[in-house]
C-alpha cells in the first residue's frame, strides 16, 4: 500500500473486536443488558403485538390473508398412511 501507515489505536481497537469472545467476563452490567434485550425486549413487543392486533381482527371488515378450509374427508392422509397403501395394498 505504498505511502499508508498503520495506526496502532486502529489496530488495537480491530484486534479486541475480532477477539471480543475472548475478553468476555459476564458482570452485573451485561448481565442486565442481555436480560433486557434477549428477554424483556422480545417479550415486550409480544404483548404489543397482540394488542394492536386485536381491533383489527373484530373488525367487520377483516378478511384473513389465509383461509384455511375445515377437512371434507374423515381420514386424514398422512405419509405413512400413504406409503402403506402404495407398497402393500398394490398386489
Amino acid at each position: 500500500m505504498g505511502g499508508l501507515r498503520t495506526d496502532p489505536a486502529i489496530e488495537r481497537w480491530a484486534h479486541l473486536r475480532e477477539n471480543t469472545h475472548l475478553y468476555f467476563k459476564w458482570n452485573q452490567r451485561t448481565t442486565r443488558r442481555t436480560l433486557f434485550w434477549g428477554i424483556a425486549v422480545p417479550v415486550g413487543l409480544t404483548i404489543l403485538s397482540y394488542a394492536t392486533d386485536a381491533p383489527y381482527t373484530t373488525h367487520p371488515s377483516y378478511t384473513p390473508l389465509l383461509v384455511i378450509p375445515p377437512p371434507t374427508h374423515t381420514h386424514t392422509l398422512t405419509l405413512v398412511s400413504i406409503l402403506y397403501h402404495h407398497c402393500c395394498l398394490e398386489e
